[in-house]
């Protein structure tokens, strides 16, 4: 059940994966600020984590930045340009990966 709803979270509609060393089938993490939200997968269970605001947003994957700080390798965008815009509007263009790095 779990993996037929991460389907639609992928950069085509509008969600980056946030990319870490952490990451496994177990533990994965996606952005969208379109939509202002981050979702967490861990252990089977989908979390959702909604914003308000853009200033809430940008200040919390700013946190999930920090905290998981050289764990963190960055955002996967796939080929939608609109949504690498966006982060870059956003000052956070620096961490969309390239596809060789993902």
């Amino acid at each position: 059940m779990v993996n037929k709803l991460l389907e639609k979270y992928t950069p085509d509609n509008g969600y980056a994966r946030f990319i870490t060393d952490l990451d496994s089938p177990n533990f994965k993490m996606w952005v969208n600020p379109f939509l202002k939200e981050f979702i967490k997968k861990e252990d089977g269970t989908l979390y959702l984590f909604p914003m308000k605001t853009m200033e809430e947003f940008d200040f919390n994957l700013g946190y999930l930045g920090f905290y998981y700080a050289e764990h963190f390798k960055g955002l996967h965008c796939g080929d939608n340009e609109k949504l690498k815009d966006e982060f870059r509007k956003m000052g956070y263009g620096y961490l969309i990966l390239k596809e060789e790095d993902k």
